[in-house]
Parts: structure tokens; C-alpha cells; sequence
């Protein structure tokens, strides 16, 4: 079993897309991302009116401020648990404090990778998902917290019908504050060797490419790690009627570890992938729902890093700019 020791250039990205405005947010922030970062965020945020987008970035925020804070903790189920209060509570104060906002309805999913001395961290909440890649193969992928895979594990609809079905964008959990708390399920891996991807990224990005694809192009020996994120986000912006935001991070190097894994943690096997729908044309989303967005992961070798790291960004439009601004100036007062 091994710790990682070094990783490539990550590349990042986050799209508005054919959205109003970009809701998703990913920790490291655009443009900052180097290969000593060991700490990977990626949210979604619903709530349209309630300021998504908001929910996303102060979840980001929280929990990348509290890691700086507990650089010494180990980062295991306790560790999320703590950082999920944390992020409550922060949610709460937003709440609270800006009345005339109206952010109560206001949610986010999370995913998260923490690379660390004892092994990989992956956590989740709602429908973002996190890929653990080998050699082309799905070695472990998050088990989404939606109304569609609830009904796929009871036998009550095929995995075939996911894409399809008039419900499936509705998600089980959600960080909302303390009102309606959640908890993020949490798996611990020391099974990881050089070349290997995690990729974390929304569900904008799932409903424009499959497993299939995904891996294939992961498993490329001609393009680079830009490249292959190039080629994700040239299916996105063709498939995907949401915002789609990731990141992509490939192992460089490890050393073999003989500490234990963290206790109270599950161990990630090696499983198939879980469900998986087909890439479908984008469709309006009807009926009721608990959470939904609004309407509604030359030759390369193992030793030779990207020459630079590289980060897309949003659009650079003029009201996505003031609205983050403004969001920013909320986390200040929050945190001051």
C-alpha cells in the first residue's frame, strides 16, 4: 500500500455554460492549483434565486479555511464531520445576517480528495462525483445521493432508465445549514500507484460524457492532461445545458506506507462502477423535486510533468464578475 508523494501540474476548470450564471465552485481557485496543493474541492450549488452560487463558494471557502486551520488533523471521517459543522454554521451566519438576500433555500453539493501520509481521503454529498482511475479501468467511483439511484438499488427502475426519467435530477442530500443537516459519506484508500487520475467534477460534466469515454480518454497516451480536459469540456459544451466545473489530478509519484488505515473509515475495494447513465440530449426537468438545479474525471511518461500548471476559467462576462465580487465581500464579513 502507498501515499502519494507527488502529483502532476491539476488541471481545473469551471463553465458557465448554457446557465445565467455559474453556481459551481472548485478549491483550489482557478489559476492556483500547483502540484504541492493535496486538497481538491468541488461544489455545486442549487437554489437559482437563493444565490446557488453562494452556497457553492462559501462551502469551498469554509472548508478550505478550516483545513488550513487543522493542517495537523487527520483527514478522515472525523476530520468531515468537523468541517461539515463548520460549513453549516457558516451557512447559518449567512442566513442570518443577510435577511433581504433570501439565501434559506440556498444548498450545495461537495466533493472532496485530500492526498495525506496515510493514504487518499474521497467525500461526497449530493451528485457531484469523484472517479478513482487506472489503465482505462474505473477503479472506484462515488455512489451519487439521488432519487434516481435509490430507485435503481430497490428495483425499481433500470439503471438504462436513469437518463430518462422525469425525477433524475433530483438529489438525497445537500449542505443547506444546520436546519437540515447532512452528512457526507466518506471512503479512505491506500491502494494508488504513478498514472493513476482522480477526477472530480458537477453533474454538468456527467450528462455529457460516460464512463466509456471518460476512461478512453483518460487512458490516451497521446494527449496530455490538458488536452484530455480540452476534450471533456468540447463534449460538455456540446451536451451539457448546466454549468460543468472539475478537476483532474494524476499521480506522479508514491512511496509504500505500513501505517494503518484511519479507524472508523471504509476502505474503498476495487468494484465496478455504479450507476451509470447513458449520455442523453439535454431535456427539460418537470415535477416536483427535494433539491434540483434550477430549471430543473506525443507520449506522456510516468516521470514527466505538464510544463506549467493550467486552470480554465468561466466566462468572463461582466455580471458573473460582480456576482462573485459580491459573494466574496459576504465571505469577508463572514469570516471577519
Amino acid at each position: 500500500m502507498n501515499r502519494v508523494v507527488s502529483i502532476y501540474p491539476p488541471v481545473g476548470f469551471t463553465r458557465q455554460g448554457r446557465r445565467d450564471n455559474n453556481e459551481d465552485y472548485i478549491v483550489p481557485t482557478p489559476g492556483r492549483a500547483t502540484p504541492a496543493d493535496r486538497l481538491f474541492v468541488v461544489c455545486d450549488g442549487v437554489g437559482g434565486a437563493q444565490r446557488g452560487e453562494l452556497a457553492s463558494l462559501l462551502a469551498g471557502e469554509t472548508i478550505l479555511a478550516y483545513a488550513r486551520t487543522h493542517s495537523t488533523s487527520a483527514v478522515d471521517s472525523t476530520f468531515v464531520r468537523a468541517a461539515l459543522l463548520t460549513v453549516e454554521e457558516a451557512f447559518d451566519r449567512a442566513i442570518a445576517d443577510e435577511t433581504d438576500a433570501h439565501l434559506s433555500g440556498m444548498s450545495t453539493t461537495m466533493t472532496l480528495l485530500s492526498l495525506h501520509d496515510r493514504g487518499v481521503t474521497i467525500a461526497h454529498i449530493g451528485d457531484s462525483r469523484v472517479y478513482h482511475i487506472r489503465d482505462g479501468r474505473i477503479l472506484h467511483q462515488t455512489d451519487d445521493h439521488s432519487l434516481v439511484n435509490e430507485l435503481v438499488r430497490a428495483g425499481q427502475i433500470s439503471p438504462d432508465e436513469v437518463a430518462t426519467h422525469p425525477r433524475r435530477n433530483v438529489i438525497t442530500r445537500a449542505i443547506q445549514g444546520s436546519a437540515n443537516p447532512t452528512q457526507a459519506t466518506v471512503y479512505v484508500t491506500q491502494d494508488v500507484v504513478p498514472d493513476d487520475y482522480f477526477f472530480l467534477c458537477t453533474d454538468g460534466v456527467l450528462e455529457s460524457i460516460s464512463n466509456d469515454d471518460l476512461t478512453q480518454t483518460l487512458l490516451s497516451h497521446t494527449l496530455s492532461d490538458r488536452q484530455k480536459v480540452e476534450a471533456i469540456l468540447d463534449s460538455c459544451a456540446d451536451n451539457s445545458r448546466d454549468n460543468y466545473s472539475g478537476y483532474l489530478i494524476r499521480i506522479a509519484a508514491v512511496e509504500p506506507i505500513d501505517q494503518p488505515l484511519l479507524p472508523d473509515d471504509d476502505v474503498v475495494p476495487l468494484v465496478l462502477p455504479q450507476v451509470q447513465a447513458p449520455v442523453m440530449p439535454p431535456e427539460p426537468v418537470h415535477g416536483p423535486v427535494m433539491w434540483q438545479e434550477p430549471v430543473v474525471e506525443p507520449v506522456v511518461s510516468p516521470t514527466e510533468a505538464e510544463p506549467e500548471s493550467f486552470q480554465f476559467t468561466m466566462d468572463d462576462e461582466e455580471e458573473a464578475r460582480w456576482r462573485e465580487q459580491e459573494n466574496r465581500n459576504w465571505i469577508k464579513r463572514l469570516f471577519s
